[in-house]
């Protein structure tokens, strides 16, 4: 990344470091399979949510809202 960048805050750089809001409804209840049946996150998601990248937050989300759909369908 280069000096001007770091230092004009480029939407495209700084969105690479823009954390995602926690996908929590406060409906916290963990399944057999240790998933949280209010937004869908593993317990390990849940864990690492606030020390992994932004990128690694989205795909968090990108599973979570996969698990929701599985267990509405049930």
């Amino acid at each position: 990344m280069c000096r001007s960048h770091r230092l004009c805050g480029d939407a495209t750089m700084s969105n690479a470091y823009t954390r995602l809001q926690s996908p929590c409804v406060k409906l916290c209840t963990l399944d057999d399979a240790d998933t949280c049946l209010g937004c869908g996150r593993s317990l390990a998601d849940i864990k690492n949510w606030s020390i992994v990248s932004p990128a690694e937050q989205q795909q968090i989300l990108d599973r979570a809202e996969h698990r929701l759909i599985k267990i509405q369908r049930c």
